[in-house]
């Protein structure tokens, strides 16, 4: 088993020097598990990682650490619905501790020797924001250097000008087709 140690990030943007790292490594490389460690007294702000790397298809786990504090805290988290409404399983922890790290353990390698991939969760944008999304796709798909990422994922990035994936789409050779789709977009904004 190969353990990659990743720079910490909230997010998968390219905007930060970690960010990219973080994102090529595990949109590129698809490791067979990618363990999610969130800050359980900040859940709002640490979740945005989750749903990004669930999104770019990650099998992810999250490792809600620091769950004393939050314990200490009076902060009830029903686990269970957690995992049901991310599509991902759940394990509470505590570093300093040690606290649920053989749970934790024996998920990882229950992932790994399963090799199966959670349900997909898909967070809706709209329903004119989801169709100019699989269009996008249609048109990733038929570019073999693009089509290596989660298309799904790739369309979510080009909507939101991801200034590491447009450099991307300026080497394919639909790279018309996608922009002229992504333009849409911004009618669409000014319609609303």
């Amino acid at each position: 088993m190969e353990i990659v140690g990743l720079p910490g990030t909230y997010s998968l943007t390219a905007n930060a020097v970690d960010e990219p790292v973080a994102r090529n490594f595990i949109v590129e490389e698809k490791p067979d598990v990618v363990v999610d460690i969130v800050d359980t007294t900040n859940l709002e702000r640490n979740l945005y990682l989750t749903l990004l790397l669930i999104e770019a298809e990650a099998n992810t786990i999250v490792a809600l650490n620091m769950w004393d504090v939050a314990r200490g805290r009076g902060v009830r988290i029903d686990t269970e619905k957690l995992e049901e409404l991310l599509g991902a399983p759940v394990i509470l922890t505590v570093a300093t501790t040690g606290e649920g790290i053989e749970d934790l353990k024996d998920r990882i390698l229950y992932e790994i020797k399963n090799k199966e991939r959670r349900r997909k969760i898909e967070w809706g944008y709209g329903d004119n924001i989801e169709k100019i999304i699989r269009e996008l796709q249609g048109i990733i798909k038929k570019d073999e250097a693009l089509d290596k990422y989660p298309s799904r994922w790739l369309a979510i990035k080009i909507i939101e000008h991801d200034k590491e994936i447009l450099k991307k789409v300026e080497e394919s050779p639909y790279k018309k087709e996608i922009f002229n789709m992504a333009s849409n977009i911004k009618n669409e904004r000014k319609l609303s």
